[in-house]
């Protein structure tokens, strides 16, 4: 009974494990079908048979294997079988990271760092620190941590990528020491790297002060950057960069044409300054051409300059300059999204200088090898700026004149239908959709497309309105197009029920409904027929309404497959559409009692549906007491996931007694997920008027606290939650509190904003305009908490101090 309670949460971890060593580079092919094995007994609590497969696992694959089955024997307690793996000869031999991280999976902190802390080769440096970092980061000694990833970083053998890495983890770790001089050397191996690129440079240290922006030392760092920035161009942009996240473009403007014209500016430099300058939103079009034009001859990629060269052309409507441009690029230098941007500029500016031959002939050479969705897309760029009927007419004539020849390409024909809609000719559309998946009948997106048309015109036919009625022979011509290219997509994805309905929908149309139902049962009455198909026919009739036709199959794919809560779910519902809410019912209870292969179903809607049913039909006792005794019972598959599902639940809809029951329950069975629990405890007991216990919750969890981080979230979270409630006056006092406790932390300085709109909240503008101002009395080192606080003060400056018939300075009182 006890392995019992712990499989469920073993075989989930050891899926999410598993995830983690898929890519494993000593992946021979057989890693993955042993894996499964594995977890598959692991499920039907064939341990014997689970320990063979990772074993075998271990020789075929040891960097994958040791972990994985470390994890295995962990979860499953097998505490015998664990000391003969790490005294096994061949765990010995594994190479030392992968011996450090199944000793770190079981417990074994300190002597995986030995191990890492003898790690030599080069192939493991950059592995070997973030797993040394993460179990140091675990055991809370975040010093230690960062110490290692600084270690780590100076490693010559670590390529660039990995150097980057490393960096944004340094930033993110709690000891943050002294930065600057870590960033400065970063960006200087980045500056100087030919093969790194100016925006990979950016992003890097962008994230670096996302993350430091609202930590303590922010401030100190950005007024150090500014100091520096008058004789150092790097420090001047990353000066810029900082102040480009709190807003303030100006001083951004300023910094980086003070840079610019630093004499000794070397190449990578003038690279970041340059380019950061010329797309400051404040910088006048003509001085961005003329920094893009300085930057093509020595950047690092001067195909990406003269994209960005083009787009500052393309808005000054220069398109002839556009076209050369353009011309000049080399593609291969570029990623897909910018090569998408070249041949979608190209196209527009073509259509406006150039005759439309020319440019049918460029969106034919733009066209080749890509999918229909990028063509699609691209054909549209012609018309971006030509609104003319005319011009749309001599669209027409020339793609009439190159289709005719016999090397047209068929992609023509997605410009057409592009060149048809401009004419609001629908019927040139469809035929020419037609004729595109009549030569390419195996492009999917197309063959959706058509039939979406072909299936719009013939309800419209069939439906109206119409100005007059037309002809019934035309009516049908129209129907059975759009019937022949839905059962063309049909047959193409037989398992989307989205075409299949389109299908039923039409029929139903043409007033034919024995031809809808036949659409339906077409799927099941295949004598290959799968549970799935039985199901999805089963679907398609409920969808369309004909439920009680659909009974049937639901029933007859559970008896195929009577572990499939999708089925039952669906089955349930359609009972409910029908009244028959006592089968609908038993189908939620059989849910929650057995699950869908060993798991629980969807456990939050289940959930959901099942107190809704019980609500709408007086049976909500009756759900509670099926409920509680689903508490003692260890074969509830997932039985934690479940009743934390249900405790929440319960507390939604205001049955704080019964959550806290549930939540007792968990604590005492789960101790490993003691803190979730907790919250929710006290969540629960506030809702109910229990502040007091609540706050007991949340003065336990600050004695846990690893960090001074940790201790002002824990605060500011309990606030949030009192201020939830209603319970503004303590949630004001707490964080006015948090803010006096750690007066140099940014975060914790948060507190004066959110009691400041706490304040808005009950009525008392005036203190939140002093709240408000208190924050912004002194840098905080927080560019979020600034901008927010400023936002504030504006609100407040543009509404009355006073509410009319007040006298100043009276508030309204709040509990």
């Amino acid at each position: 009974m006890l392995m019992r309670k712990f499989l469920f949460c073993a075989t989930s971890a050891l899926l999410m494990t598993a995830a983690s060593f898929a890519a494993s580079p000593t992946d021979h092919g057989s890693t993955s079908s042993l894996l499964q094995k594995a977890l598959k007994a692991t499920t039907a609590h064939r341990f014997d048979e689970a320990r063979a497969a990772y074993e075998s696992l271990c020789e075929q694959d040891p960097a994958a294997g040791f972990p994985l089955y470390a994890r295995f024997l962990k979860l499953t307690k097998q505490t015998t079988d664990v000391q003969a793996l790490l005294g096994s000869d061949r765990f010995r031999s594994a190479d030392s990271l992968t011996r450090a991280r199944t000793l770190s999976i079981l417990g074994e902190e300190r002597a995986a760092l030995d191990v890492l802390s003898t790690t030599t080769e080069a192939q493991e440096v950059y592995p070997a620190a973030i797993l040394a970092y993460n179990i140091l980061r675990e055991l809370g000694q975040y010093e230690a941590a960062y110490a290692r990833l600084l270690h780590a970083l100076r490693d010559p053998r670590l390529t660039v990528w990995e150097r980057t890495d490393l960096f944004r983890r340094l930033v993110q770790n709690e000891a943050q020491q002294p930065l600057a001089e870590v960033m400065y050397d970063i960006l200087r191996a980045l500056v100087d790297d030919p093969s790194v690129d100016t925006p990979h440079i950016r992003q890097t240290i962008s994230e670096a002060i996302a993350v430091l922006d609202g930590q303590p030392r922010y401030g100190e760092f950005r007024r150090r950057m500014l100091d520096e920035a008058t004789s150092d161009p790097l420090a001047a942009w990353i000066a810029a960069l900082t102040s480009i996240r709190k807003d303030d473009v100006g001083e951004a403007r300023r910094l980086l044409e003070s840079a610019h014209a630093m004499v000794g500016l070397t190449t990578g430099t003038k690279n970041l300054v340059l380019e950061e300058l010329a797309q400051l939103p404040t910088v006048e079009p003509e001085i961005a051409e003329k920094l893009y034009r300085e930057l093509v001859p020595i950047a690092k990629n001067p195909d990406r300059i003269r994209l960005k060269l083009a787009g500052i052309l393309f808005k000054a409507k220069r398109y002839e300059e556009v076209c050369a441009v353009l011309q000049e690029i080399d593609r291969k230098h570029l990623d897909e999204g910018e090569q998408k941007l070249v041949a979608n500029m190209r196209l527009t500016a073509l259509a406006k200088v150039r005759p439309a031959t020319e440019v049918v002939r460029a969106f034919e050479e733009e066209a080749v090898g890509k999918p229909y969705a990028y063509n699609r897309e691209l054909a549209e760029a012609p018309f971006a700026l030509l609104p003319e009927t005319p011009q749309h007419l001599e669209f027409r004539k020339a793609l009439q004149s190159r289709l005719r020849e016999t090397t047209a390409s068929p992609e023509l024909l997605i410009l057409m239908v592009s060149t048809e809609n401009q004419l609001r000719s629908f019927e040139a559309v469809v035929a020419a959709l037609k004729a595109y998946t009549d030569a390419r009948p195996n492009d999917y997106e197309a063959l959706n497309e058509y039939a979406i048309a072909a299936g719009q015109r013939a309800y419209i036919m069939l439906v109206g309105p119409h100005e007059t009625t037309p002809p019934l022979e035309q009516v049908r011509a129209s129907a059975d197009e759009a019937a022949r290219a839905l059962w063309r997509l049909v047959q193409s994805r037989p398992y989307a029920p989205e075409p299949y309905l389109r299908l039923i929908e039409l029929y139903r149309a043409a007033g034919d409904s024995e031809k809808a139902i036949r659409v339906a049962k077409f799927v099941s009455e295949q004598t290959s027929a799968t549970a799935e198909q039985v199901h999805l026919a089963a679907y398609l009739l409920d969808s369309a309404g004909l439920t009680t036709d659909s009974i049937a199959l639901y029933q007859e794919a559970i008896k195929r497959d009577p572990q499939s809560g999708k089925f039952k779910m669906n089955l349930a519902n359609a009972y409910r559409k029908l009244g028959e809410n006592d089968k609908a019912f038993a189908l939620y209870k059989e849910l929650f009692e057995h699950g869908s292969y060993g798991r629980q179903h969807h456990v939050h809607q289940l959930t959901e549906d099942a107190y809704s049913l019980a609500e709408k039909s007086g049976k909500v006792g009756e759900l509670m007491e099926f409920w509680r005794s689903l508490k003692s019972r260890a074969d509830i598959p997932q039985r934690d996931e479940l009743l934390i599902h249900i405790a929440n639940l319960l507390l939604e809809k205001k049955h704080y007694d019964d959550a806290l029951e549930f939540f007792d329950t968990l604590a005492r069975e789960y101790p490993e997920r003691r803190e979730e629990i907790e919250l929710a405890r006290a969540k629960a007991y506030v809702f109910q008027g229990n502040v007091s216990a609540a706050r007991q919750v949340y003065e336990k969890l600050a004695e846990r606290a690893k960090s001074r981080d940790e201790l002002i979230e824990n605060w500011t979270d309990f606030g949030i939650l009192l201020a939830s409630a209603g319970d503004f006056a303590g949630a004001i006092e707490l964080w006015r509190k948090v803010a006096t406790d750690f007066p140099e932390h940014p975060r914790a300085a948060r507190g004066l904003i959110l009691a400041a709109q706490a304040e808005i909240a009950r009525g008392n503008k005036n203190q939140a305009l002093e709240l408000v101002t208190l924050y912004l009395s002194r840098d905080r080192g927080d560019s979020d908490g600034e901008r927010q606080a400023r936002e504030l003060l504006a609100t407040l400056s543009r509404s009355d101090q006073d509410a009319p018939g007040k006298h100043a300075g009276e508030e309204r009182k709040d509990h």
